[in-house]
């Protein structure tokens, strides 16, 4: 089991017509039990499209599904970055800015959130005094309103370690395996945040498997000693509703992934990030035998 929490961070500014920003302040979003559905959902499109401002004051929760009392909305991106940090903690980020046109967004806000193109909640956070207290934001008639969204993506660096495994019905073998995560500094993981990450093979050159004779790498590296691959074989399970766990699943046939040293490590590339995997001692398979890989990945806060 691999696991990533997602986080975020709305910055509120308001923009006068002589375009002179000034900052209202900043509050942390909740990323809503509907939000994790959509990450780990086929077809829920962009999930960061619509930035929504309310004037509601009643509380948020996990279980929030809806923002009522809309002031306005915007699917207006002035600007969108995005990398990844290789250094502990290791995450994914993505910011947007959303930009409401002159005097759409005015009055008293309380809240702000994220939809997807569908108006899907994905994020939603209540404004809040230094104090940590609910307050609201007044822009003015002749202003617009900016909003910065920072999303990350944590992604869990303790290795998995799973013992005495009996990979192979007809054998007696049992393996030592090895879980951890691999090139954190993927580009176009980070690029694609704001999609959800439910495309299941664009890592590392469309590669969803490759094996290799030598062990697992640090974090921010693969295995060494490259053998086979295979390409765009990936297949991603159909989500259940709340219950935050993706399985991705790849079968092996009787003549793939043969080597009579054995394979030490496989890199599992996904749409959730890219895993390497190593077996402890390595894995046999030859013309007689097929293979299939589970691997669940589990979306949270």
């Amino acid at each position: 089991m691999s696991f990533s929490s997602n986080t975020g961070t709305y910055s509120i500014y308001s923009v006068s017509a002589s375009n002179v920003e000034s900052f209202l302040g900043s509050t942390e979003n909740l990323v809503v039990d509907n939000g994790l559905d959509l990450i780990n959902t086929a077809g829920s499109g962009e999930i960061l499209h619509t930035c929504v401002v309310s004037s509601d004051t009643s509380q948020i929760a996990p279980t929030t599904n809806q923002i009522p009392g809309i002031v306005a909305s915007t699917s207006s991106k002035i600007a969108s970055t995005y990398g990844s940090s290789d250094v502990a903690p290791f995450y994914y980020w993505y910011r947007i800015t959303f930009e409401f046109a002159v005097g759409a967004a005015n009055g008293n806000l309380t809240k702000v959130g994220i939809t997807n193109s569908s108006g899907s909640l994905f994020s939603v956070a209540m404004f809040k005094d230094p104090e940590g207290n609910p307050t609201t934001i007044q822009p003015m008639t002749n202003e617009r309103l900016r909003v910065v969204y920072d999303y990350k993506v944590y992604i869990n660096s303790t290795d998995i370690v799973l013992e005495d495994v009996k990979i192979f019905k007809n054998s007696d073998n049992l393996y030592k395996i090895t879980i951890r995560p691999a090139s954190i500094n993927s580009a176009t993981m980070a690029r694609d945040l704001n999609k959800g990450l439910f495309i299941t093979d664009y890592y590392s050159g469309n590669y969803s498997l490759s094996a290799y004779r030598g062990k697992i790498g640090k974090i921010t590296s693969t295995p060494s000693d490259y053998l086979f691959q295979k390409n765009n074989a990936l297949n991603a399970q159909a989500y259940t509703n709340g219950d935050f766990i993706k399985f991705f699943s790849i079968s092996l046939g009787h003549n793939e992934f043969n080597h009579t040293s054995g394979i030490s490590s496989l890199l599992f590339s996904t749409s959730r990030g890219a895993y390497q995997i190593q077996f402890e001692p390595p894995l046999i398979k030859n013309d007689t035998q097929i293979m299939n890989i589970k691997l669940p990945i589990t979306s949270g806060r």
